[in-house]
């Protein structure tokens, strides 16, 4: 038996999510699904209150700055709900805090990405290395890679590992390591992989007994500027970022061990269909056409995706918390 799927009875809605958002891993879009999600179901959302001027202006929205959860900047329960439904913001991720906010129910949900293209990623995206004085027509990455100690930031030192929580003093002690991914295979449901963003979406979906019109997305939050990298960065990296290559294995192992379970349950003709149809809700968002349907299948009921959905497809991180916060507690 493969996973289930949402037609049948027996599967029953997963509507209470944890989702750790790391950094520069095709978290926003992940984390707009389920902003989408809630929203069309009217759940309840961990927030940040976006007045905190403890934290930098960029990062109010951040349920933590550079730790765990800070409850003096949670908003609060709303009011005639026992509990909150999803929690998508970025903070790191402690299991023991985290079941403080969320229920016993929740399902844990993560992404990883090959680390040396999420270290790539967040050097463009933030803009690293544009004052930095190269040498010998180095690269910017094989300038940080031969000498990251002079750089102290924390979004470029093994990054995944930190949104995972994994302490700084551990991160090339391979006991700790192994330990700590032991924890977090414990916890989590499914950690997606970007690079298979795609089929981990389908995979999610059969996981949560979601429906097609859950998983439709736009890619957001990509950064056109590309970083080159030279034959022996790799290495470096790999020498210097333990931690990160070895979550990034594990749960690359693991993604393939449920994707090899479902290849007798139609899993690459879902994928499939599910890419052609992302190809046909991009057009159609492009266009002036007021509404998509989208027929019966084997994978999904009817469905219609609007130009409201658009918009919100690609809505910006920060205006959708707003949104949400102000729906959440009937702020005018």
């Amino acid at each position: 038996m493969g996973l289930n799927v949402v037609e049948e009875e027996n599967c029953k809605e997963h509507i209470n999510i944890a989702f750790v958002k790391v950094h520069k891993a095709g978290s926003t879009t992940l984390q707009n699904i389920l902003q989408r999600f809630g929203h069309r179901r009217n759940l309840s959302f961990v927030l940040s209150n976006m007045s905190d001027t403890s934290k930098p202006a960029g990062m109010r929205h951040y349920l933590g700055y550079e730790g765990t959860i800070d409850f003096k900047s949670l908003l609060p329960l709303p009011k005639g709900r026992d509990h909150f439904n999803i929690l998508s913001n970025h903070v790191v991720f402690n299991h023991s805090v985290f079941s403080h906010v969320m229920p016993s129910s929740t399902s844990y949900i993560g992404i990883v990405r090959e680390p040396l293209s999420q270290l790539r990623s967040t050097m463009a995206y933030y803009g690293y290395g544009n004052n930095w004085k190269l040498e010998n027509n180095e690269t910017v990455l094989t300038h940080y890679l031969n000498s990251p100690e002079k750089y102290k930031v924390t979004y470029l030192f093994s990054r995944m590992s930190y949104d995972f929580g994994l302490p700084q003093r551990d991160v090339r002690n391979m006991t700790s390591i192994r330990s700590f991914i032991q924890d977090l295979d414990k916890v989590f449901k499914f950690v997606l992989i970007l690079e298979y963003f795609d089929e981990s979406l389908v995979l999610l979906k059969r996981l949560l007994c979601w429906t097609l019109r859950d998983i439709i997305y736009i890619l957001v939050n990509k950064s056109n500027r590309k970083i080159p990298y030279a034959m022996d960065d790799f290495t470096k990296h790999k020498n210097i970022a333990v931690a990160d290559y070895e979550i990034y294995s594990h749960f690359y192992e693991k993604f393939w061990q449920l994707v090899s379970k479902e290849l007798n349950n139609g899993f690459a003709q879902e994928v499939g269909y599910f890419k052609n149809l992302l190809q046909r809700v991009l057009i159609f968002c492009d266009s002036g056409t007021q509404v998509l349907r989208i027929p019966n299948s084997e994978w999904s009921n009817e469905f219609s995706i609007t130009r409201e959905d658009c918009r919100l497809m690609t809505l910006h991180e920060v205006y959708f918390i707003q949104m949400l916060t102000k729906k959440q507690y009937l702020i005018n």
